[in-house]
C-alpha cells in the first residue's frame, strides 16, 4: 500500500535525483523507496547475524566489556611481560 511522504531537499539534489531516476528508467519515488528498503533490510540483517566466535573473544580483551583499545604504554608493558616470560 503506497502512502504519500513530503520531503524537503536542496533544489540541486532534487534536480540531480530527477536526472538520475530518468537515466535509470524509474521515478524519484521508486528510487528513494528502493534505497530505503535497501538500507533498512541491511540493518535488519546485521541485527540477525550471529557474532563470530573470535569476535566474542575480543569482548574479554583486558577484562573489559565491551573491549577497549590498549594504550601504547599498555602494549609496551604487555610486550615486556611476554619477553620476560619467554626468556626466563
Amino acid at each position: 500500500m503506497d502512502a504519500k511522504l513530503t520531503l524537503k531537499l536542496d533544489k540541486k539534489v532534487i534536480n540531480d535525483l530527477k536526472q538520475y531516476a530518468k537515466s535509470q528508467g524509474t521515478s524519484v519515488s521508486r528510487l528513494l523507496e528502493s534505497y530505503a528498503k535497501n538500507i533498512t533490510e541491511k540493518q535488519e540483517n546485521i541485527a540477525e547475524e550471529p557474532i563470530a566466535p573470535w569476535l566474542k573473544e575480543l569482548r574479554t580483551l583486558r577484562g573489559q566489556h565491551p573491549p577497549i583499545i590498549a594504550s601504547d604504554e599498555e602494549l609496551k608493558a604487555d610486550y615486556h611481560d611476554y619477553l620476560d616470560k619467554k626468556y626466563r
